[in-house]
């Protein structure tokens, strides 16, 4: 079976296929977040909070989108912004069309943070990471991955 090829998902050769790419996507996301958490704790961040200030620097997000970004509760959240407040690298505010919504942002020196020093290393190591792959394979599978999702 060939990617992309459609099936009626019954044959042992589709079960074959299905198992072994989750099997590769798991040890993708591992090798991944290895690297990632490389980074995090050379700038001394939690993977956490690298993953929640990156989503940041796209622009203010609710606790719930930061839970998200960060694949963590959101009890978790509030508890991972109360850090990255105290260091001074988010700032909570009340949404002005919902009071009920707090929409947390970066500070100049998270974003600082972000451009000078968790940009270049993430940039590093995925670059490391995807070394044997093509752009022209890396555009490809991007456009799989986002049929697929």
């Amino acid at each position: 079976m060939k990617v992309g090829e459609k099936t009626d998902g019954t044959s042992v050769e589709q079960l074959r296929f299905y198992v072994q790419f989750l099997q590769s996507a798991h040890e993708w996301r591992t090798r991944f977040l290895a690297r990632m958490e490389a980074v995090s704790l050379d700038c001394g961040l939690s993977l956490a909070e690298t993953l929640a200030v990156i989503r940041l620097s796209t622009g203010p997000a609710s606790v719930a989108e930061i839970a998200t970004a960060a694949a963590i509760r959101s009890n978790g959240a509030s508890v991972l912004i109360d850090r990255l407040e105290a260091r001074g690298l988010v700032t909570r505010q009340r949404d002005n069309a919902d009071r009920r919504v707090v929409r947390v942002g970066l500070t100049d020196v998270g974003q600082s943070l972000v451009a000078a020093t968790l940009l270049p290393c993430i940039g590093e190591q995925m670059d490391a990471l995807f070394a044997p792959i093509s752009d022209q394979e890396r555009a490809r599978w991007l456009s799989y991955i986002q049929r697929v999702a």
